[in-house]
């Protein structure tokens, strides 16, 4: 089962795209940010296991802190969330960035049902 919610936030920060509670929620601001590319679309997602750095890689990427991190050994990301503003690597290359919550925290099921919608998504 799926919901559609809806959130508002800082322009600069990302954007909750799937959150995985009892039933995966979708976020209507992502699905308006991915409707609003006019072309294709390209994503780089960031997948492994908790507490690694991979927002802190995509902040690096992006030049600026979009998706949370945190020194603590608390968990930051919940889901998956996508950086509010494509990202141009190149001219023609607009990329849009999906932070993962880390892998090995919570079953396996979970883990896969996380990754599977970033794997379907992503080109890079």
């Amino acid at each position: 089962m799926c919901k559609i919610s809806s959130n508002s936030h800082n322009q600069e920060e990302a954007i909750p795209w799937l959150t995985f509670e009892d039933e995966i929620s979708i976020n209507r601001e992502a699905i308006d940010l991915f409707d609003s590319v006019n072309g294709s679309m390209n994503t780089l997602s960031i997948i492994g296991p908790a507490r690694m750095g991979k927002s802190f890689l995509l902040n690096m990427l992006a030049e600026k802190p979009v998706f949370k991190t945190s020194s603590a050994p608390a968990v930051c990301t919940s889901g998956i969330d996508v950086c509010p503003k494509p990202i141009s690597f190149s001219p023609n290359f607009d990329t849009f960035m999906l932070d993962l919550e880390g892998q090995g925290d919570a079953s396996e099921a979970h883990d896969v049902k996380v990754a599977t919608p970033a794997l379907l998504v992503s080109n890079v």
